[in-house]
């Protein structure tokens, strides 16, 4: 066990404690993977752990609820070590709820996305970071996904009850499939899209913890119930959660939404693709 999670299960850092430790008795934990040598660089990636981060959370009383608010995330954003103080001075999260028709059924999902101005953001990198929450039938969150940027392919983080299932229905992963929700055709020369992990279940619906590099990358998404990827927690700040509709005001011709054919997010039908979508999911 890491020294930080030590210290967030002993209370020493009180305030993230609260938030991250207190579901940890319900957490299922991690299980089997496969180690395909042609996805080594990244794995090693999404599994990088940060020498120190700066903790974002959401403002009480935001003016976002129900889903939006019940989703939202906390940001771990890497920061050099020659600094101790935040990324960025302030931070808002802009959240659209949406549906979608996936495998026959329609299905809710939230896009959670945030400016990566006053950064030092990758030339190649959008101004605007985030990601794509997919609900399940019982309101939970089976699926997170990031769009592609640059050479870098959507990232699909599945939810554990998920994988399992689809382990029990289609057998366990043979390479170079790494997990049994992949489809055969997600890891094709045309494949549009990458599984990066499995996630562990929380007891309740929750937003993920998400591991945010210094050029503004997501690497991870894993659970809150899961220890993070984090030696030392330099400090913490509150972010403003606010409604999709804010932020076309503040860039209108920028945000970066799924839009159709070509876009840098998964299209239902490549989403269908990639995985096996099972009834009761």
């Amino acid at each position: 066990m890491n020294t930080l999670h030590r210290s967030l299960q002993h209370g020493t850092i009180a305030a993230l404690a609260v938030v991250l430790t207190w579901t940890l008795g319900g957490c299922q934990e991690s299980g089997r993977r496969l180690r395909s040598p042609a996805m080594t660089p990244l794995v090693h990636a999404w599994e990088r752990r940060f020498d120190q981060a700066w903790l974002w959370k959401p403002a009480p009383g935001a003016g976002v609820s129900g889903l939006g608010a019940l989703h939202a995330p906390l940001l771990l954003w890497e920061t050099p070590a020659s600094t101790n103080g935040a990324p960025v001075g302030s931070l808002a999260l802009y959240v659209f709820e949406a549906s979608g028709t996936v495998a026959g059924r329609r299905r809710q999902c939230l896009i959670y996305l945030w400016r990566c101005s006053g950064t030092d953001a990758a030339p190649h990198r959008s101004s605007w970071q985030g990601y794509r929450v997919w609900l399940g039938v019982a309101g939970q969150p089976v699926l997170w996904e990031t769009r592609a940027e640059g050479q870098q392919p959507p990232q699909l983080f599945v939810a554990r009850h998920w994988e399992e299932a689809a382990a029990t229905r289609f057998g366990p992963a043979t390479l170079p499939r790494r997990f049994a929700v992949e489809r055969g055709s997600a890891t094709g020369p045309r494949m549009r899209a990458v599984v990066a992990e499995i996630f562990d279940d929380a007891p309740l619906p929750m937003g993920p913890l998400v591991h945010v590099a210094r050029d503004c990358q997501i690497l991870s998404l894993v659970c809150r119930c899961s220890p993070p990827r984090v030696t030392r927690l330099v400090g913490q700040s509150y972010y403003d959660l606010r409604s999709g509709v804010e932020a076309w005001e503040v860039d209108p011709e920028g945000l970066p939404l799924p839009r159709g054919a070509g876009d840098p997010w998964l299209s239902e039908a490549e989403l269908e693709q990639s995985l096996h979508w099972l009834e009761d999911i």
